[in-house]
């Protein structure tokens, strides 16, 4: 081939490989924008295993003081897992991590609650401007097995040694360049041997720190991800604030990016040959191990500067993760902000319209408004749980994302507890009764801290002392809501006991569910009415599921006798 046939060549090669970037560049971005249009205003599809969301979980624990957040109790007994991955509309770690973490805490002022509603707000409207940060948070992707705030201390863990021997073996390698000039057998006898310690010495130190390598590029991404929104956020007078942080954040780490081209993450795997090349520099120089003990240093001096990335860049994301999750309440039931205010003049109450639980498909609403402790009865299935559910749910879900599953939501800023859904701990050898004493206790002693008590507590009590006997459940359970209602307390408590609907008269609003036989079928509505429960339909029940007649009438006898006298009939022998 002549000159310029090679010439042209190269150009048609140089051509090809740059239409097939760009062609790529330009798929990738439509099946970003598709994906983006797809799933806005949609419930997440991702499953999360429970090692996964012992990972997510870890900001929340890292960050947080114990005594200001939902416990471990009540975000099981509410499913609360289930809520974040219903809202959990995000593409990074950073944006997962931070919602989970806001959905334990929360807020008891009003400032930093409207201040997100602004930013979920602006991201609900401004597509554009929201779809260019979801782009940044895809690239910035998720951590591989491993929390975000891990990083920081596994990053603080990494041994930073001495670059002298790398430099040392460099220079051997020149050393010997030079000799074979001189002396061709033993300078090439010399750069064989520089050649091999410099690989074998390469590999060996690099296994060491190998597994860091992901740390720190997050954390360079972290940093790259920063100062991408704030320029994309600096002209939009809600994200400003915010964006000019992150940009001056990220201004700090311009040196440890720069050095990071170095370090890159994998070992020749795109297949390329710069990529290739690069990495064989990397072996003879140790180029990439000496910038990373530079870059390791640097990041450990800017922990503060971390923690900041990691707020506000997780908090801006999970603002647009709301956005989206408005956007599917929308599509259904509705939403609203939140009323809340301070326990300034010693009472608290909660008046909500059309409150719904936003986990189920097909919700039945109710309305409530009290200012007292709310005792609830019913038949089982009838709702008392779901109900305790839905306003300890929504109460959470102001106080942190300040959006109800409700027409209208108006309460007391409130401290959070539940006793639900306890089991039998068999490893710790605990019945059912002492789990839910233990369990109680813990609200009790929230009730009573000193520090919080310009916050009230709000709790919810499922069958209170249900296992154990009925004389002693009766006397134990009406004592201890009792003594809570006495207090800075809003409880609301269910229960099958209708005897504690006369002991409690004075000190809890009266409130049940009903259900109606008709036929061989049981019909619940799921709406709550005020006052008690004056259906008994449990021993007629017998009779729909098929059990023998007698059964069902010396049963009923047996109840109304009771009822009469206050005495149990004795059941003779056959």
């Amino acid at each position: 081939m002549s000159k310029e046939q090679w010439i042209v060549f190269l150009i048609a090669v140089v051509a090809i490989m740059l239409y097939i970037y760009f062609r790529n560049k330009i798929q990738y971005g439509r099946k970003i924008e598709k994906k983006l249009e797809n799933e806005w205003g949609q419930l997440p599809v991702r499953k999360f295993s429970r090692e996964d969301f012992e990972n997510i979980s870890h900001y929340f624990r890292n960050m947080t003081n114990e005594q200001t957040v939902i416990d471990d109790i009540t975000w099981n007994d509410l499913d609360m897992d289930s809520v974040f991955n219903m809202i959990n509309n995000t593409y990074s770690s950073v944006g997962q991590e931070y919602l989970y973490k806001m959905l334990r805490v929360p807020k008891y002022e009003n400032e930093s609650l409207r201040e997100f509603d602004a930013l979920a707000g602006m991201f609900g409207t401004d597509e554009n401007l929201r779809k260019s940060l979801q782009k940044e948070y895809i690239r910035l992707g998720y951590a591989k097995g491993i929390s975000i705030s891990d990083y920081m201390d596994a990053v603080s863990e990494i041994e930073i040694t001495s670059s002298i021997p790398h430099y040392l073996s460099s220079l051997a390698i020149l050393a010997s360049v030079v000799a074979v000039a001189f002396n061709p057998p033993i300078g090439i006898l010399c750069f064989t041997a520089a050649i091999g310690y410099a690989v074998i010495s390469y590999y060996r130190y690099k296994a060491k720190v190998e597994p860091y390598f992901i740390c720190v590029n997050h954390v360079i991404k972290l940093a790259v991800c920063a100062g991408q929104i704030g320029k994309a956020g600096r002209d939009n007078e809600v994200l400003k604030p915010y964006a000019e942080k992150l940009s001056d954040i990220s201004k700090q780490f311009s040196g440890i990016v720069r050095d990071a081209v170095f370090i890159g993450t994998a070992s020749g795997m795109d297949g390329s040959l710069a990529s290739v090349i690069m990495d064989y520099i990397k072996i003879i120089t140790h180029i990439d191990l000496i910038k990373f003990g530079k870059i390791v240093k640097s990041i450990s001096d800017r922990k503060e500067d971390i923690r900041l990335l990691i707020e506000n860049l997780g908090m801006l994301e999970a603002s647009i993760a709301v956005a989206s999750f408005r956007e599917y309440l929308n599509g259904g039931n509705g939403f609203c902000c939140p009323e809340l205010n301070s326990y300034s003049d010693g009472t608290h109450y909660i008046k909500a319209q059309d409150l719904y639980h936003p986990l189920k498909s097909k919700p039945v609403s109710n309305s409530i408004d009290e200012n007292a402790s709310v005792l609830l009865t019913g038949a089982n299935a009838s709702g008392k749980s779901t109900f305790l559910k839905t306003v300890a749910i929504n109460a959470i879900l102001a106080q942190t994302i300040f959006t109800c599953a409700a027409a209208s939501y108006k309460a007391n800023f409130f401290r959070i507890y539940s006793s639900m859904a306890l089991k039998d701990d068999i490893r710790r050898g605990e019945s059912y009764y002492m789990a839910e004493i233990k369990s109680l206790k813990r609200i009790i002693d929230a009730v009573e801290a000193e520090n919080m008590k310009n916050v009230p507590v709000l709790c919810f009590i499922d069958e209170v002392l249900r296992g154990t006997n009925t004389v002693e459940r009766i006397a134990a359970s009406s004592q201890i809501l009792y003594d809570i209602a006495g207090k800075n307390v809003m409880c609301f408590a269910a229960t099958h006991d209708i005897e504690l609907t006369e002991i409690l008269e004075d000190a809890y609003a009266n409130y049940h569910f009903q259900e109606e036989v008709l036929g061989n079928d049981v019909y619940f509505n799921y709406k709550l009415y005020k006052g008690k429960a004056t259906s008994r339909n449990a021993i007629r029940l017998l009779s729909v599921m098929g059990y023998p007649q007698l059964i069902v009438d010396n049963a009923e006898k047996m109840a109304e006798e009771f009822t009469q006298n206050g005495m149990w009939e004795k059941v003779s022998p056959k």
